[in-house]
Order: C-alpha cells, then structure tokens, then sequence
C-alpha cells in the first residue's frame, strides 16, 4: 500500500487491485478478469474484461461498446449510434438524420432532411 499526495495505490498480487485518487480524478482497476473504473472532471469511464465492456459517459456524450459479439451504442451532441457486430447491424441517429444498416440479408434505411 502506497499513499503520497492524494495518490493511494494498492497492489495485491493474485489479485491485482490499483485504486487511484488525485486532482478530482478517481480510478480503479481489478486485473485477472479485468474491471477498470475510471471518474474525473466530468468524464466517467467503466471497463470490464474477459468478455470486454466498455462505458464512458463524457461531456454530453455516452459510448457504450461490448466486444465479443461486438455491440456499441454511442450518444453526443443530439447523435445516437448503435454497431452490432457477428450479423453486423448498424444504427445511427443525428441531426435530423436516420441510418439503419443490417448486414447478412442486407438491408438498409436511411432517412435525411428531405428524402426517404
């Protein structure tokens, strides 16, 4: 265990453990199945291994991605976005603007200011 200016690191070998504490920034990260938090100014980030899924949440945006079958639906700025992958489908939203695309079959639709 380790402590110096706001900074606490823990290390515990089988099971791997760092926690992280400075300038308004907090992270921790559990190694063998992999868990990785992270928050600081604004910014909030999540991460867990082995299977992989990954949040982060951000100044006004959210990123979701899971690996494996690979999904990932993001959010910012008015703009949503979702991958599937294995069939792969894909959807996006913005401005105005809707995209969806399916692979395998392949099907696709998409949306614009004035055209369908």
């Amino acid at each position: 265990m380790e402590v110096s200016s706001g900074f606490v690191s823990l290390d515990v070998a089988s099971v791997h453990v760092i926690l992280e504490l400075g300038s308004g920034h907090f992270s921790l990260e559990i190694g063998s199945g992999h868990f990785s938090l992270e928050i600081g100014s604004g910014h909030f980030s999540l991460e867990i291994g082995s299977g992989h899924f990954s949040l982060e949440i951000g100044s006004g945006q959210v990123s979701l991605e899971r690996d494996s079958d690979h999904v990932s639906p993001e959010v910012g700025s008015g703009h949503v976005s979702l991958e599937a992958g294995s069939d792969h489908v894909s959807l996006e939203v913005g401005s105005g603007h809707v995209s969806l695309e399916a692979g395998f079959g392949h099907v696709s639709l998409e949306v614009g200011q004035e055209e369908v």
